[in-house]
C-alpha cells in the first residue's frame, strides 16, 4: 500500500506541476509541500485528488505495516516460548514415546 501511495503522490505532483507549462495556468500555490490550483480545472482536480489519495495510502500503509510487524513479533515470541518449555517436537531428537 505504501508503494501505491508513493506512485499516486508522485503522479499527482507531476500532474499539478506540469499544468503550469502546458495549460499556462500560472505557477501553483503551495500548502507546505503540496502544490494546488484554486481554479476548477480538470487537471488540477485530478492532481489534487491523486496527491490526497497518495498521502492517505502512504499513511495507511505505514500504519498497517507497523501493526503486522507487531503481530508477527508477538507470534514469534510465542513460538520461542513454546519451544523453550518443551511444547514442541524436535525432528532431530530421538523420541521413544512419539513412535
Amino acid at each position: 500500500m505504501f508503494l501505491a501511495g508513493v506512485v499516486f503522490f508522485v503522479g499527482g505532483m507531476l500532474e499539478t506541476i506540469s499544468l503550469a507549462k502546458s495549460i499556462l495556468l500560472g505557477e501553483p500555490e503551495w500548502f507546505i509541500f503540496i502544490p494546488y490550483y484554486a481554479q476548477a480545472h480538470p487537471g488540477a482536480i485530478l492532481g489534487l485528488a491523486m496527491i490526497i489519495n497518495g498521502l492517505s495510502l502512504m499513511i495507511f500503509g505505514l500504519a498497517s505495516g507497523m501493526n503486522y510487524s507487531k503481530n508477527r513479533s508477538w507470534y514469534m515470541q510465542e513460538l520461542r516460548k513454546a519451544k523453550l518449555f518443551g511444547g514442541g517436537y524436535d525432528a532431530g531428537q530421538n523420541c521413544k514415546k512419539c513412535t
